[in-house]
């Protein structure tokens, strides 16, 4: 889906996902690293969307309410492949403002996300919650990840940074 589409309410989407087919007891529940191998590195290396439900949205573009009405969840989870957006054009810092809804703001320091088998760094994961526009902390949590060692060949069409999101409400 590219980015600049409209948002499509999940009750009208007449497409199926794989996450529909599986039998009963069977889900898409990925580890953290799974989800940096198997999903964000393909998206930045080969520009591939999975046949699963990680939409490609601008989540900043949208309160998170928004995003949960208009797209499926796995199980009360909803994962989002994101540009990275800077907050200045020569800086490093990421801009986490949405418009007018308010931001999401970083709640600990990044976690290292490592392999299993060979226990090298594959990328980081940081949480996020959500303030309003009155500068209140939501329910709305979010995990960010990103992505080590990324293998762009030269002249790729790739040279975008995408960030894979994990949104989920805190249930008190």
């Amino acid at each position: 889906m590219a980015e600049d589409q409209q948002i499509v309410p999940y009750i009208q989407q007449e497409l199926r996902d794989y996450d529909d087919a599986l039998e009963p007891g069977y889900r898409f529940c990925p580890t953290d690293s799974e989800l940096i191998i198997y999903y964000l590195k393909r998206k930045i290396e080969l520009g591939e969307q999975p046949r699963c439900r990680i939409y490609g949205v601008h989540v900043y573009s949208h309160h998170p309410n928004e995003l949960t009405e208009r797209y499926r969840s796995c199980e009360g989870i909803w994962y989002f492949f994101t540009m990275r957006e800077r907050k200045h054009q020569t800086g490093t810092r990421v801009n986490r403002r949405t418009k007018d809804f308010g931001y999401w703001k970083s709640t600990q320091k990044d976690t290292k996300v490592y392999d299993f088998v060979t226990r090298r760094v594959l990328g980081t994961k940081r949480p996020l919650a959500f303030y309003d526009e009155k500068d209140q902390k939501t329910e709305w949590l979010m995990y960010e990840y990103t992505c080590n060692n990324l293998n762009i060949p030269n002249g790729s069409h790739s040279n975008k940074v995408y960030l894979l999101f994990l949104l989920f409400p805190v249930i008190s």
